[in-house]
This record gives structure tokens, C-alpha cells and sequence, in this order.
């Protein structure tokens, strides 16, 4: 039989409050939308609403999961993310 042993635990490099993550994901979906689409603003700030009801009812929130670990430095630090 097969064993794998001598784990270690190595926490990711990364990381960010769970909030900005879904924030991040939020707003990347709606301008990735709304360029996809051509979207107006207003239609691409209500987009970014409903994706954001989307994820707070399917994605663990800040209460369940206070932080986001990730290797990539992509993840929540680029492009739309306050």
C-alpha cells in the first residue's frame, strides 16, 4: 500500500479579507460583462449588484471566512479592487 507522510503546512504567500475578495470578483465579473456586452455604467453598476446578491447567497461571506489565501498575486490585487 501507498502512504504519503512528512506533510507540512505552508500558508500562501497572499492574503486578503474575504469583503475585497468577493468585492474584487464582483466588480471583475461586471467590467468583464460590460465589456463583453457593452454595457453603460448604469448597466454595468447593476450588473455588479446582482452579481454581488449572487455570491453573498452562494459564496462563503466575511462572517464564515474573515481571510482569502492565495498564491497569486493576480487574485484581489489587480485590476478593479480598491
Amino acid at each position: 500500500m501507498l502512504m504519503l507522510s512528512n506533510f507540512s503546512v505552508r500558508r500562501p504567500k497572499h492574503e486578503l479579507p474575504q469583503q475585497r475578495a468577493l468585492d474584487w470578483l464582483s466588480e471583475l465579473h461586471a467590467t468583464a460583462e460590460a465589456t463583453r456586452g457593452g454595457l453603460s455604467e448604469q448597466e454595468r453598476t447593476a450588473f455588479a449588484a446582482r452579481y454581488r446578491k449572487l455570491l453573498e447567497r452562494c459564496a462563503c461571506g466575511p462572517a464564515d471566512l474573515s481571510f482569502t489565501f492565495t498564491r497569486s498575486t493576480g487574485f484581489g490585487f489587480s485590476g478593479v479592487a480598491k
